[in-house]
């Protein structure tokens, strides 16, 4: 499983990752955001992630340390 990284990821991650295949590879994610025409700071970020396969947009987003928000409005969500 990846671990968290301390820098947050580029902005507009998702439309550069459109139309990825989960499980992806690190590999994968880098050529779907390139086939997207993402910038090459969004390239190089993806290079440097920590893992090397995801199962899901979620677990990318939590290798840069930041969870994409909760859309299943089914699921309670915790009270602090």
């Amino acid at each position: 499983m990846a671990q968290s990284m301390s820098n947050q990821p580029p902005t507009n991650l998702t439309s550069h990752l459109k139309g990825a295949q989960f499980p992806a590879s690190k590999n994968d994610l880098v050529q779907v955001a390139r086939g997207n025409s993402a910038d090459r700071t969004v390239v190089e970020a993806l290079e440097k992630l920590p893992g090397e396969k995801y199962a899901s947009i979620a677990e990318v987003m939590k290798a840069f340390g930041k969870e994409e928000p909760e859309h299943d409005l089914r699921r309670p969500r915790p009270r602090h």
